[in-house]
């Protein structure tokens, strides 16, 4: 069975991080995920001043101290991420590898012009 840590990276809310790992068991039912207790901060040196965004790689190698003896650590924040060479990325893993990191950041409405919504629903059906 594989085993998914969710790593909070930055402040998240508890029921976003439910709400992922309940989706993630039932896309991989052979998947145990469980919520880090422990809440890593963003790294200061992935964050580009000129770019108003994080590298996400640079964040993937400081989630390397994180992964002790867990199958794989999913990263979850709410910051801009950027790769170089491109605008933005949703996230980024290691592959091969037991790593990867998703953003929050642009799948709320009010990146995009729309009205804040004041209770986000990530329920999973």
């Amino acid at each position: 069975m594989t085993e998914i840590l969710l790593l909070p990276i930055g402040e998240i809310e508890e029921e976003t991080l439910r709400e992922i790992c309940k989706g993630l068991k039932k896309a991989y039912t052979q998947t145990k995920c469980t919520i880090s207790n422990e809440t890593m901060q963003i790294p200061k040196q992935a964050y580009n001043k000129q770019r108003n965004q994080y590298n996400s790689t640079t964040i993937i190698e400081k989630m390397k101290t994180k992964l002790k003896n867990k199958n794989k650590i999913l990263g979850i924040t709410e910051v801009d991420l950027y790769v170089p060479g491109l605008n933005f990325v949703f996230g980024e893993a290691e592959c091969p590898g037991s790593l990867a990191i998703i953003s929050l950041y642009r799948l709320y409405p009010e990146f995009y012009g729309d009205p804040q919504t004041a209770n986000y629903s990530w329920s999973v059906p």
